[in-house]
């Protein structure tokens, strides 16, 4: 028999995002004998940016688009296949405003649309009904609802459906309409869920009690791209090397780094030299902000930047420190990718931040609420600790990441635990 996976994603392996999938799909081709990919938010003219392993194959879905939204409004148009599964808390949540009842619709239509994509694949032959079969949702929310009724359609109520849980699809607080369709009819009939991170488990033991049994912690991984090359920091350093990663949106709060390195070029004669990565609205505000504030950094925004070409650049130029001031976290991939490399990271204590970044271990927590004096003074303190103190949070960081982070560990005990699953059915 051919064993069959399933993998529902929003974009991978198409256009841009889910980046830490790059790692975990060769490890997934390696177990599963076929591996279907249904990217549910990317339409047919979405652009294939991800090599591949030959037994993995991959298809857009029938994503909507924003203008759905006002015909929603507008109709009354609403999937009956999900009505029937509100429970009281959801009527309750989604009463709670017009945006909620609006986004249910918006779910609802979103995860009918993938169901049918899905259901297409059968019909095609791609997948076959009567092999062993792994449903595997990569996020916990629409996606997992349409694999959790293809279970339901193919009538094999052992076929284990699995979904992973990050921030967006598991925190409601920072979701745009603070409210996640059908969580508790999720929780109830799903096989398993891998938060990201323990902050994330917790989470959801805490607001949907009684599902324990089936939340289990999985850290993501990333592959040993080798070693940053570095010079010693202290007396006689010739610059400060800041790299940050993220997209330029509010949340991430790029222009406190921007005020934090002002104030750090009076606190230092020590040249500055900050890269960032990542693309965003907010672009030319920065930049503008960047040119006014300061006078003796080097700085750049370097764009979106591939996997490829952002481990390239950490395994060719040195790095000093990797910062972040973002509000809005899960666990970050990026701050995994530094740590592979020795690379130190200083951070604002958001999400599961703190189970990356051990204070005095792997780099520096800074308190939630930051302002750009303390970040400044969290680099000063980088600067000022010593050579001993500094190489220790390198040696720290890259001893964090293979212990918790490192793809060749993690990625082999998860998949482990889908083919124990799918066994069992059988």
């Amino acid at each position: 028999m051919t064993q069959q996976l399933l993998l529902i994603t929003k974009n991978y392996p198409y256009n841009t995002g889910e980046e830490f999938l790059e790692a975990e799909i060769a490890y997934l081709a390696d177990a599963f004998e076929k591996v279907v990919i249904v990217a549910a938010e990317v339409d047919e003219k979405g652009e294939l940016t991800r090599e591949l392993p030959s037994t993995v194959q991959a298809f857009t879905g029938n994503p909507l688009n924003s203008a759905y939204y006002g015909m929603a409004l507008a109709t009354g148009i609403e999937a009956k296949l999900l009505k029937p599964l509100l429970t009281g808390y959801d009527k309750a949540r989604r009463k709670a405003s017009l945006e909620r009842r609006l986004y249910f619709r918006y779910f609802a239509q979103k995860t009918a649309n993938t169901h049918d994509v899905i259901q297409k694949l059968f019909e095609r032959g791609v997948l076959s009904p009567d092999e062993p079969l792994t449903l595997y949702s990569y996020l916990l929310h629409d996606t997992a609802v349409a694999a959790l009724l293809l279970r339901t359609l193919l009538q094999r109520e052992h076929i284990p459906v699995i979904a992973r849980a990050h921030r967006l699809d598991l925190y409601e607080e920072q979701h745009p309409a603070q409210y996640l369709p059908l969580m508790p009819w999720i929780l109830e009939n799903i096989d398993a869920v891998y938060p990201a991170s323990f902050d994330g488990s917790a989470y959801l033991n805490q607001k949907f009690p009684g599902f324990d049994a089936k939340i289990q912690t999985a850290y993501l991984g990333t592959p040993d791209a080798g070693l940053n090359p570095f010079a010693v920091t202290g007396q006689g350093q010739r610059a400060l090397n800041i790299v940050s990663v993220a997209p330029l949106k509010p949340k991430k709060q790029l222009g406190r780094i921007i005020e934090a390195l002002a104030l750090l070029e009076q606190g230092t004669e020590l040249p500055l030299n900050w890269t960032h990565f990542g693309a965003g609205d907010e672009e030319a505000a920065l930049r503008a902000l960047a040119a006014q504030r300061l006078s003796r950094s080097t700085w750049s925004f370097e764009g979106h930047a591939t996997t490829a070409v952002l481990l390239g650049f950490y395994r060719q130029k040195q790095v000093d420190v990797f910062l972040s001031a973002s509000l809005a976290e899960g666990l970050p991939f990026s701050m995994m990718q530094a740590l592979s490399f020795g690379i130190p990271v200083v951070a604002v204590d958001a999400g599961a931040v703190r189970e990356i970044v051990k204070d005095g271990v792997s780099g520096m927590l800074l308190p939630a609420q930051s302002t750009a004096h303390d970040i400044a003074q969290g680099l000063l303190s980088l600067i000022n600790g010593g050579a001993g103190a500094y190489l220790a949070l390198r040696q720290g960081a890259r001893s964090l990441w293979k212990q918790s982070f490192d793809a060749a560990r993690n990625y082999p005990a998860f998949i482990e635990e889908l083919l124990s699953r799918s066994q069992q059915e059988y």
